[in-house]
């Protein structure tokens, strides 16, 4: 009887150890359930649900999938751990991985290019589990790279439509510009910088505060001196603009050259 049971016992680890390593364990990132993303205080919540499948002949048991999502360079910026779970031979289950990425964890660059440019991410995954009446403990071990969108993009001063104005004694000009930011970012309060200089060295600016949305545009108002003005419009400034845009400590501008007196820039 103990022969037999130690020989039963042996068919049953070769038969489960050969569907588990040939793809007995499936992981798909592909989901009905779309991820969800959150900001709070510079703090990215994500939950991305997958679907983890038993395609083995035994029950998998404490099934644990752990994320590392890196940069391109390999820094590690978060590590997620899913909780154990049981799924029985031939079923599937979806779970949802939650990742926390503090922002202001990362290296400014990092961060900047997180923001401004996107990156390209990776992920190791790696998968442990129990099988086969908790006789054989395993771990398979994959990485994968996806596409990090920027989450403010198009950034663009339009110095085309500047327009000078004139309120009493006063004189400004008009400097327009526009961008776009993720849905993760909508209503976070920034601001940004638009700079005036010309030729001569003079230099104005204007502060005003910005809350992100997928579609902003905003006016720019640049008070000018009198002379300044006078150059402005008499097409002998040569003049640029540029507009600065902060989130979260990082920077981007975009900039674009006047000539007033000539037509626009």
């Amino acid at each position: 009887g103990i022969v037999a049971f130690t020989l039963m016992v042996a068919a049953i680890v070769v038969l489960s150890i050969g569907p588990l390593l040939s793809g007995g364990i499936g992981l798909d990132l592909e989901s009905e359930n779309e991820a969800g993303m959150t900001l709070e205080g510079g703090v990215i919540h994500v939950e991305m649900p997958f679907t983890v499948r038993n395609d083995g002949f035994f029950d998998i048991n404490d099934l644990t999938v752990s994320f590392t999502f890196m940069n391109e360079d390999g820094d590690v910026l978060a590590v997620s751990e899913g909780e154990p779970m049981d799924i029985p031979a031939g079923k599937e289950t979806e779970v949802a991985i939650e990742l926390a990425l503090d922002l202001y964890d990362l290296d400014r660059q990092v961060r900047s290019d997180l923001i401004f440019n996107g990156t390209e991410m990776m992920f190791d995954a790696e998968i442990s589990a129990k099988y086969t009446l908790d006789m054989v403990q395993l771990s398979v071990e994959a990485g994968s790279d996806m596409g990090w969108g920027p989450f403010v993009s198009d950034l663009q001063v339009e110095e085309w439509n500047v327009q000078p104005l004139e309120e009493g004694d006063d004189r400004f000009v008009l400097v327009p510009f526009s961008l776009r930011a993720d849905d993760v970012l909508n209503g976070l309060e920034t601001y940004a910088v638009t700079e005036y200089r010309d030729e001569d060295g003079y230099t104005s600016n204007f502060t005003q505060t910005v809350q992100l949305s997928q579609q902003v545009y905003e006016t720019a108002k640049v008070p000018l001196s009198q002379e300044a003005y006078g150059r402005l419009m008499n097409g002998t400034a040569n003049a640029t603009v540029r507009t600065t845009l902060y989130v979260l400590d990082c920077s981007t501008f975009d900039e674009g050259y006047l000539n007033m007196g000539g037509g626009g820039g």
